[in-house]
């Protein structure tokens, strides 16, 4: 498999499970100027993960979905967190570790396929990368 492949997979992967966490999120909270910031994330991630699947399928490649496992372990902790904590202000602290994982990772990809992934897949690597910026920079509002 190309560098270009791996990070445009890559790239699809982590735009699903943002994909998928924004509606679980958005269902914790009742808190109108939460949800639409939510859900403008949960546009965002749609946006990146569309066209990384877009440019893949031009390459002649199928997507990777995450795993399940690590869906469905995302999704208990979501489902526990809202169990024990469903405040915005907690909501706001979970939407910022998870940005921050997603542009800790997006970064070390970057750096390691600068070179070598190809224009395409690098622009689409640094415009999830900003969602995840835009994503913790939105959620401190309501800490």
């Amino acid at each position: 498999m190309s560098e270009k492949t791996e990070l445009l997979n890559f790239i699809y992967k982590n735009a699903d499970m943002g994909e998928t966490a924004m509606p679980l999120v958005i269902g914790m909270v009742t808190r109108p100027d939460l949800r639409m910031v939510l859900c403008g994330c949960l546009m965002d991630y749609r946006a990146v993960g569309g066209a990384a699947k877009e440019t893949l399928r031009r390459c002649g490649h199928c997507q990777e979905a995450p795993g399940v496992m690590k869906k469905a372990m995302m999704k208990t902790v979501l489902h526990w967190n809202a169990v024990l904590s469903p405040p915005p202000r907690h909501i706001a602290e979970m939407m910022i570790r998870g940005s921050t994982m997603g542009a800790i990772q997006m970064g070390k990809r970057i750096n390691a396929y600068r070179y070598t992934a190809g224009e395409e897949a690098l622009m689409l690597a640094e415009r999830l990368l900003k969602v995840e910026e835009d994503t913790i920079e939105r959620m401190k509002g309501f800490l």
